[in-house]
This record gives C-alpha cells, structure tokens and sequence, in this order.
C-alpha cells in the first residue's frame, strides 16, 4: 500500500502535497470550509484530490473523508515536512469555531 501511495503523492505538484498533506489532522469527515481553513488548498485543489482519488466526496451532502490508511500516509509525509505543528493550532481553532454538524473532527494525535 506504501508503494501505492508513494506513487499517486508523487504526482502531486509541490503545493498540492503540502495541502493534502494538511489533511492529515481530520479524522474523519470535513467540510471544505474547515478543508480550505486548515489546509489552505483550493477548492480546485481539494477537487483534484477528490479526481486522484486520495479523497472522497459525498455528492448529496458536499461533505469530504479522508480513508484513514490515507490519512495516516498523509500524517508522515505532514511530520515528515516538519509542518504539523504549524497545522495542528489552525484545526483546533477551526474546529472549535464551527458547529460541526458534519462530524467534523481532529486527530485525536494531535499535538497542541
């Protein structure tokens, strides 16, 4: 599986590994505002990676999910990029503002 998702990171454009990278730290569902909030991706962005299949989107609902084995891919490559501190405080903050009607929820790894 990690060489399946070394592959499809690997043709992700710098910026666009950065922001999938970010949304290591929901797990779970998310909005795209709270996706667009935390990662600072596009809404273009969070669609390719819906195209790419690294995320899903529910057509009825708009709300999006990360596959956990995919999240936890997503959390390295985060660590790794040694942004998650960056990160995580803007999903707190994120979170905590909005009702989360969705399910919206953070890792419960993260580290404040």
């Amino acid at each position: 599986m990690r060489a399946v998702f070394g592959h499809s990171w690997e043709l992700l454009t710098p910026e666009e590994q950065q922001g999938f990278s970010r949304l290591a730290v929901f797990r779970g569902r998310f909005t795209r505002q709270a996706g667009q909030a935390v990662t600072g991706a596009t809404l273009r962005q969070l669609m390719t990676f819906v195209n790419k299949s690294l995320v899903r989107r529910d057509a009825d609902s708009g709300v999006y999910q990360i596959h956990e084995l995919m999240r936890q891919f997503a959390e390295e490559q985060l660590e790794a990029a040694g942004e998650w501190r960056l990160c995580a405080p803007n999903t707190a903050g994120t979170i905590s503002r909005r009702s989360c009607s969705c399910g919206a929820t953070c890792s419960p790894t993260v580290r404040l």
